[in-house]
């Protein structure tokens, strides 16, 4: 239940109205853009940021600069255990079918859908369903929106050179350099969506709008 309304589209910023319609399919507003319409300025920085954490780092219409380098599958399947630990349903919803549509399997989705699942996989692991790199993703998740910071055994097992995205190139002799970069990264996009469950929760932004998009989030 909304604890606070959404902006008037009527009213609202024209400029930040357009902006905010050019990163949604069809134009289509969520929930979640109708409740930063309410600030320009949110509106203009979140999008900013949240716009080169979700950039396909392969596509050639990406600017090296603007897109962080880790794997979207691994991402994104951070992104799901942040909602699911952080209560944010909405946030796993959006994030679910963007999951699979890099490569994840429904099997993994339904695992991660409960925070018990996750616990089971971060403390025991689960090696029919989850690789060791995706295991210490959902480690260093849970540890970060459970306790507020991850410990240096779940920093330092995620740091693989399959964390780094297909296709990024790394320059000769660099490649430690390179690790530490996408972790960091990593690191950044796990803190930057519990700040989004924070943000979500707080104003009320619970059920998924009734678009085809969120539909494909259902298990």
């Amino acid at each position: 239940m909304l604890k606070l309304p959404f902006a008037d589209e009527r009213t609202a910023d024209a400029a930040t109205l357009a902006r905010l319609r050019a990163r949604r399919p069809r134009g289509e507003l969520l929930y979640l853009d109708r409740m930063l319409l309410h600030s320009p300025a949110l509106a203009r920085a979140w999008g900013s940021m949240f716009g080169t954490v979700r950039a396909d780092p392969s596509s050639a219409s990406t600017p090296a600069d603007a897109a962080l380098r880790v794997t979207p599958r691994l991402r994104e399947l951070a992104i799901c255990v942040v909602g699911t630990v952080a209560g944010a349903a909405y946030e796993f919803g959006q994030h679910a079918p963007d999951f699979l549509a890099n490569g994840g399997s429904r099997e993994q989705l339904r695992v991660v859908a409960t925070k018990d699942g996750v616990e089971l996989v971060a403390r025991h692991g689960m090696p029919h369903l989850f690789d060791a790199l995706e295991q210490a993703v959902i480690r260093l998740a849970l540890e970060m929106t459970l306790d507020g910071e991850g410990s240096s055994d779940a920093l330092q097992a995620v740091r693989q050179p399959a964390l780094v995205a297909v296709g990024v190139a790394c320059p000769d002799g660099q490649d430690s350099e390179l690790l530490d970069a996408v972790v960091v990264e990593l690191v950044g996009a796990i803190a930057g969506y519990n700040m989004v469950a924070r943000f979500l929760r707080t104003v009320g932004i619970t059920e998924l709008e009734d678009i085809a998009v969120s539909k494909e989030a259902k298990l």
